[in-house]
């Protein structure tokens, strides 16, 4: 959902930091975000392959 909600702002971040931070977005709050979904995501899967 909130990939969904803030897919523009991603996308411009993800491509173009430098430009995405002149342009007043809060890039450190975007890196600690994306970093922090992976992070789950990867928590995720080594909890279900535990049980295979």
């Amino acid at each position: 959902m909130v990939v969904w909600l803030f897919y523009k702002e991603q996308l411009f971040y993800t491509f173009d930091p430098v430009d995405a931070q002149a342009a007043g977005m809060l890039v450190r709050r975007y890196y600690l975000g994306i970093v922090a979904a992976i992070s789950l995501t990867v928590v995720a899967n080594l909890q279900t392959w535990a049980f295979c």
